[in-house]
């Protein structure tokens, strides 16, 4: 049995969460994703405490397949 993993990623909008969602699950990089909108982040940038409007993805996967999964993030559009 395979041991499955939950990997969070944020994104800037619905569009771009939705996009990137969909092309790991049908790279098969995932085998489903949450996508919850409205997501407040806050966060040290530049030296300044920001706040952003996010979507939060979370990636179900197995574990064997993280390295593939975080590459291709990384590698996203929205992502990079």
């Amino acid at each position: 049995m395979q041991t499955m993993i939950l990997v969070l990623c944020t994104f800037p909008d619905e569009l771009q969460a939705r996009q990137i969602a969909t092309a790991m699950v049908e790279r098969q990089l995932a085998a489903c994703v949450n996508l919850l909108p409205g997501v407040e982040s806050i966060y040290r940038w530049q030296g300044q405490v920001e706040r952003a409007a996010e979507v939060l993805g979370i990636f179900k996967t197995p574990s064997a397949l993280y390295p593939a999964l975080a590459e291709a993030l990384a590698a996203a559009p929205a992502l990079s």
